[in-house]
């Protein structure tokens, strides 16, 4: 009897984890909305401009909650790791904040009608996807050194990379910019997602490179007119109901189990 009961507990707690298993393939934050809804969410990984109504954008707990959990001014950047949309069409991203230590600061949802996008490496592919060419390769001799890895062709935004010296970053598609020089896209490399690097010179700086001819700078212009005020639509009591019923139906099965046996 004890027997029976220790199994169908485990297997109960089995189930409760489950969601825990998808954390080692991929980062999922301790959010209480985001692991409930987990299979209507999507993941985003984009950075953004607050842009919201009356100089700020609010951030909820979450797309169902009316609790605020912070208001940023506009202009503050943020990262969306998560997207959800709601029964209303409007898409709410996810955004967990560190501080200079690398901290959980803070956590919510935001509507993404109230944030500007920050021109990134998917901004610079659609704006010049004319301009790519499908070809690959790795890229050899510089191993034990440090290279430039960067955001697109011609960002301000840069950092050192250092190359193994066994082998060195797989790059495909390639570009070539305005003065001529190659360029070639790495979707991975020792930790570092989605880069550039200037195949013709990957050591030199942003200084070095455009001298003398600056990069065609990219703006992104500001959203027309005033975003319309978002405020969460309160729990889904389709989806709450349900859950209720499979707790009870649970607790049923359990109860009768144990009876079954005694």
């Amino acid at each position: 009897m004890k027997r029976s009961i220790c199994t169908l507990l485990a297997l109960i707690f089995v189930l409760m984890l489950a969601p825990g298993v998808l954390a080692d393939v991929l980062w999922i934050p301790d959010d209480p909305f985001l692991n409930r809804q987990m299979d209507d969410c999507r993941t985003h990984d984009r950075s953004y401009y607050a842009a919201g109504p009356d100089g700020q954008v609010v951030v909820y707990e979450s797309p169902e909650s009316s609790v605020v959990a912070k208001k940023l001014p506009n202009g503050e950047l943020v990262r969306i790791s998560w997207e959800y949309t709601d029964e209303n069409g409007i898409v709410w991203g996810f955004c967990e904040h560190w501080d200079e230590d690398y901290i959980t600061d803070w956590t919510g949802w935001m509507p993404l009608d109230h944030l500007l996008l920050k021109y990134d490496h998917i901004s610079f592919e659609e704006e010049f996807s004319d301009r790519l060419i499908s070809e690959g390769g790795i890229l050899e001799g510089f191993g034990g050194q440090t290279i430039r890895a960067w955001g697109y062709p011609g960002s301000e935004g840069s950092y050192d990379l250092y190359v193994d010296e066994e082998y060195g970053p797989d790059y495909g598609p390639t570009f070539t910019d305005d003065a001529g020089r190659k360029w070639g896209f790495c979707s991975y490399y020792m930790g570092s997602r989605f880069f550039w690097v200037c195949l013709d010179d990957p050591t030199a700086d942003y200084d070095t490179l455009y001298a003398e001819l600056p990069p065609q700078q990219v703006t992104h212009p500001v959203k027309d007119g005033t975003p319309a005020e978002i405020k969460p639509a309160g729990p889904n009591m389709t989806v709450v109901i349900a859950a209720v019923c499979a707790v009870a139906a649970i607790s049923g099965g359990f109860l009768w189990f144990t009876r079954k046996k005694k």
